[in-house]
Formats: structure tokens, C-alpha cells, sequence
């Protein structure tokens, strides 16, 4: 995190930010303190456990830093730990990744504690990269350092750190830069272990030819007008609060569909919120038909992606398709933002009273999102076909 050179800052304002980061650098350096006391670098380990949790966002962010690492040490044996969580059916990194950055995944979502750790002391790890989730406190990451120390007995291990600190959310909200999550691990691997980075952020995934050709023949089977170029719309998110409302993106779809097909992406529990706007022209639901990488096939065909900030967003730019992404202000700006460039509008509410209130569902009848107006995103569109 850095503050921002672009606002000017008040004398309270800059009191609360020098807490803040005092704070900031305290937690991380206790952390690095019992990392330094505990682990010692191996510049050629034989075994390699990366610890990444977390659902599409978490593991497409997670992607550069496993192939970097994958980069850095090209004949080490390395096996993935993952887990989605206390929800079931979410998307893991083990549908996500490329199999040639690496060896086995150990999913622990139904394995009991005595198993996982049992199962960890066998495989005798030399290093273990623990690429910490956003949000994770001083507490919790000092309780993994001592369990892969003491429990699990790994002379090497590094990658635990604060990410953000929930204090003065308000002033952070109008003045802190927050590094993107994918720059976020990178840096990790970077200034905590000195490994280089090979690639930034480029992606790989485990695209087989059956995925290509059940897209055609999807493609080929649903769109009626096959003239028209495609515009790809996510109109869910695993949190309510995320969610743009539906008649918004009716607008939306109203202003495009008579000149492009609109396809619309996401998971079976999206045809709800999808068939309520299908029955404009030109606009056909994909949700429920494809696995992740085969929505990500869907998108590459689309010249863009009108979305909200949820797993297919961050499936789109990875794939190579630019984003109009509609965010919330429930969490900290800039960490699951699009890449920074000419081909990615981020829309963000601003002078919101309640930004970062890191609540899974709103009490505020969404109004950070209901704020963002459907002639803003069209006008993001426009400027955006423009380049393509």
C-alpha cells in the first residue's frame, strides 16, 4: 500500500495515515521477525508445497506468482495445498491451472485436520510458499508460521504477511493505493525470497481440444445471428452486495443488442437473474452450460466483458478480453481490479458513507452500486469499442 500523490491530505488525515502504516510495519515485521527465526532460505529445494486457498479470483491472481515460481525452480517437485472453503461448490485453483506448473494438489475441503497434516509430514516438503489470501491478520498467519515449523517440521517456508490493516477505513478508502493482488504475491516472491520474475502477469490454463470444440459447436448450435460480433455480460457474484442491479444491465443490453449478440456468463445459480433478460434480441444465456475454462474460451470469442466483480471478470482479462468491471465499495479499492491498462474502465462509486464496510451482504439497499448509473457503463463501452 502507498498513498496517493494525486490528493491533497488534511492534518487529521495524515495522523490517522501515519498510524496506519505504523501499524502496517509492525505486524509485518513481527511476522518477518519468526520467519528470519524460524525458516532458512534453500536456493534448490527437491520438494515444493504452495499454499494458496480461495475460489476463480484468488486462484486466477494466484497464476504469475505459481509460475514464476514454477520459473525459478524448473526441476523441483511441486504440489499445490488448495481448499474453496466453508462454501461448498466453488471453483478451486486445481480447475484452474495449467498441469505443467505442477505435480500433484492436495484439496483438504473434505479432509479432516489429523489427515491434512499427516499427509503434509509424509511428503517432507524442503519449502513451503504459503501465498496468503487479502485480508489475512497478524494472528492467523503467526498460527500457520508455528504449524509449518512445529507441526509439519519445514526448515523452509516463507510468503506470510499483512495485507491491510481495518482501521481508519474511510481515510484509507480516499487516500491509500493498494497494489493489485496479483502484484501483491508477486512482490512477495520478490522481496521475501529474492526469486526473479520471469513473466508478470501472464496466464496459463488446462485448455483441452474437447473444450475448443464444445465451444464451437456451442456457439454454432445457440447464436442465431452469426454475423454479429459478441459482447459477453456477467450479471452475478458469489455476494449480493456485488451485484449490479439486473434492470441496470437491462439498459445496458437495450443499447447493444441490435448491433452485437450479448452473451451472458455464469453458474447455474445465475439463470435466475439471466432469464429475466434474455428475451431481449440478439441475447442468449450461457450460465450453467460451460466449466470455468470453457467459459473463459467463451469470453476469449467476445470483443469484451460488461461484469461485475466476480470470478468470470477476472476469467476475462486472463483470457485476453478487456473488461468494463462494476465494483462495489465493500472491500479496499485497487485489489481485484482489472489490469491497469487502456483496455480495462473500472466503475467504483465515490463519497460513499459506508465504502469498505467488508460486509458479505449490504444493509444499505446496495447504494455504492445502484450509484453507478447504466449511461456511465454504456459510455466505458463505447470509448472502449473505439480501440478494437
Amino acid at each position: 500500500m502507498r498513498i496517493s500523490k494525486e490528493i491533497k491530505i488534511d492534518s487529521l488525515s495524515r495522523i490517522k495515515l501515519s498510524l496506519l502504516f505504523f501499524l502496517f510495519i509492525s505486524k509485518n515485521t513481527i511476522i518477518d521477525i519468526f520467519i528470519n527465526l524460524f525458516f532458512k532460505k534453500n536456493k534448490s529445494p527437491k520438494k515444493i508445497l504452495i499454499f494458496r486457498i480461495g475460489s476463480i479470483g484468488d486462484g486466477i491472481c494466484a497464476i504469475p506468482a505459481i509460475m514464476n515460481i514454477k520459473a525459478n525452480f524448473p526441476n523441483s517437485h511441486i504440489d499445490l495445498l488448495t481448499s474453496t472453503g466453508k462454501v461448498k461448490g466453488l471453483v478451486s485453483l486445481e480447475n484452474l491451472l495449467s498441469p505443467q506448473y505442477y505435480d500433484s494438489i492436495i484439496n483438504y475441503d473434505d479432509k479432516s485436520w489429523f489427515d491434512l497434516t499427516h499427509i503434509l509430514i509424509s511428503n517432507r516438503y524442503n519449502l513451503v510458499i504459503h501465498l496468503t489470501q487479502q485480508g489475512t491478520g497478524l494472528f492467523k498467519s503467526l498460527r500457520d508460521i508455528f504449524y509449518f515449523k512445529f507441526i509439519i517440521r519445514v526448515k523452509s517456508a516463507f510468503g506470510w504477511g499483512v495485507s491491510t490493516i481495518n482501521i481508519f477505513k474511510k481515510t484509507q478508502n480516499k487516500f491509500v493505493v493498494f497494489d493489485s493482488e496479483r502484484t501483491r504475491l508477486n512482490k512477495i516472491l520478490v522481496h521475501q525470497y529474492g526469486l526473479t520474475l520471469f513473466t508478470n502477469h501472464k496466464f496459463s490454463f488446462p485448455i483441452t481440444q474437447n473444450d475448443k470444440i464444445f465451444i464451437e459447436e456451442l456457439f454454432l448450435e445457440t447464436i442465431k445471428e452469426k454475423k454479429l460480433s459478441h459482447i459477453a455480460i456477467v450479471v452475478g457474484a458469489k455476494r449480493s452486495s456485488n451485484r449490479w442491479p439486473i434492470l441496470y444491465f437491462r439498459e445496458v443490453i437495450k443499447e447493444f443488442s441490435s448491433s452485437y449478440n450479448i452473451i451472458i456468463i455464469g453458474g447455474k445459480e445465475d439463470n435466475l437473474l439471466a432469464n429475466s433478460i434474455i428475451d431481449l434480441p440478439n441475447t442468449y444465456s450461457f450460465c450453467g452450460k460451460t466449466t470455468p475454462i470453457q467459459s473463459g474460451l467463451v469470453l476469449q470469442k467476445c470483443l469484451l466483458t460488461i461484469s461485475n466483480d466476480t470470478g468470470p471478470m477476472h476469467l476475462s482479462y486472463a483470457f485476453g478480453t478487456p473488461v468494463v468491471a462494476i465494483f462495489s465499495n465493500r472491500d479496499y479499492p485497487y485489489l481485484w481490479y482489472p489490469p491497469n491498462n487502456n483496455f480495462n474502465f473500472v466503475h467504483r462509486s465515490k463519497n460513499i458513507k459506508c465504502a469498505i464496510c467488508l460486509s458479505e451482504v449490504c444493509f444499505n439497499n446496495n447504494l455504492c452500486m445502484t450509484n453507478i448509473k447504466p449511461k456511465e457503463v454504456i459510455e466505458s463501452v463505447y470509448n472502449l469499442l473505439k480501440f478494437l
